[in-house]
Parts: structure tokens; sequence; C-alpha cells
């Protein structure tokens, strides 16, 4: 009877033993978990070797949706006043041609047999005074380059006139009867044609006036 209570005391204290060891055991592998909450936590030979290789990049997403607009902010300072400009050249609004400058055009007529018409010669910037007439006219009809190299220098390629007279420079010499002034201001002047009485007139060309320089 001793022998078989010492038999289930050893067999009993063997589990108890068993039992004791392994719930000692799981308290300190319990006590020795942790909570890793930053990869400060880790030793940097560790964090190396968990970190994977790159990965390759993505496609481009699509664009977004346009946004509502901003609102207006506020109005900024007025600026400073800018340094006056330099002078018109040659002309601004309202003025007239500045003395010793030069403005040019075209002109042109056509007339039947034993017509007679007007030329209008037009001066896009009007002049300060008319183109002198009287006692001696400062308007020239120039049929061959090199007629009146004193007022009218140039040609009709490049029409040029003296200060305060205006030359009509033809490219070729004009046919019936042209140059009679019938009216001069400052914004043109007008010129009488007329074709003779058994053949057809004709004129075309450029023309230059000048600003006197006074």
């Amino acid at each position: 009877m001793f022998s078989m209570m010492r038999e289930r005391f050893s067999v009993t204290a063997l589990i108890a033993t068993v039992a004791l060891v392994f719930a000692m055991t799981g308290g300190a592998l319990a006590a020795k978990k942790y909570l890793i909450t930053s990869t400060s936590q880790i030793k940097p030979s560790v964090l190396k070797k968990l970190k994977g290789p790159r990965g390759p990049v993505g496609p481009t997403g699509s664009a977004g949706s346009k946004g509502d607009p901003g609102a207006r902010g506020p109005a900024g300072p007025e600026g400073k006043q800018g340094a006056k400009g330099d002078k018109g050249d040659p002309w601004t609004a309202g003025g007239v041609l500045p003395p010793g400058a030069t403005e040019t055009g075209v002109w042109g007529y056509t007339l039947a047999e034993g017509a007679e018409d007007i030329i209008p010669v037009s001066f896009p910037i009007p002049l300060a005074s008319p183109i002198a007439i009287e006692p001696t006219s400062n308007v020239h009809v120039i049929g061959t380059p090199g007629e009146d190299p004193t007022n009218c220098p140039g040609t009709a390629d490049q029409p040029e006139a003296a200060p305060g007279h205006l030359c009509l420079y033809a490219f070729f010499p004009p046919s019936g009867t042209v140059g009679s002034i019938t009216f001069s201001k400052v914004s043109g002047v007008l010129l009488s044609a007329q074709a003779e009485a058994t053949a057809t007139a004709f004129g075309a060309g450029t023309w230059a006036v000048r600003a006197p320089t006074t």
C-alpha cells in the first residue's frame, strides 16, 4: 500500500512540477513581449535587413477636376508715375508735320480725249501752312529725273523735296497738260489736268512734300 501511494505521489508531483515550470516559462515569455510603435526602436542593422528593394514607379494618375476660382484678392497699391516718354516721331495726333520733316504719297490720272479733270494730292499729315503758289509756285511736276535738282533732288523711286516745296515725280513723262494749281491748303493741293482733243492723257508717280525748316 505504501508503495502504491509513493507511486501515485510521484506521478502527481511530477505533473505539478511540469505544470509549474510551464506556467513560469509562459510568464517569462509574456514578460519579454514589446509593442513597437516607431522604427527608432529597431536596431539600424536589423532595420536595414527588413527593408526590401524599391518597387517600380506607378503610372501617372489622371488629372483632377478643375477647382473652384479663389476669392478675389484686395486691390494693390497704386503704382508710381512713369517717366516722361520720348517725343513722337515724326508726328502725334492733332499735330502738323514737324519743321524739316518729309512725307510722301502717290498720284495719278487718266483722261479721255479733250477731257479736263482735277488731280488731288492729299497730305496725311497736315502742314503748318499751305504750299506757296504766289508770286512763284513751289509745286513742281518732274517728268524726267534731274529737271529741278535744287527744289526736287529725288526720283520717282525715292521722292524728295526742298523745304517748303511739293514735288510730283512721274514714272514716265505725263501726257496732256498738268500742273496748273487750283487749290492749296495745309491738307493738300489740287492740280488741273487736260488731255489733247485727239488723244487720251495719263500720268502716275509719287510725290514728296517737306515742311519749311523755320
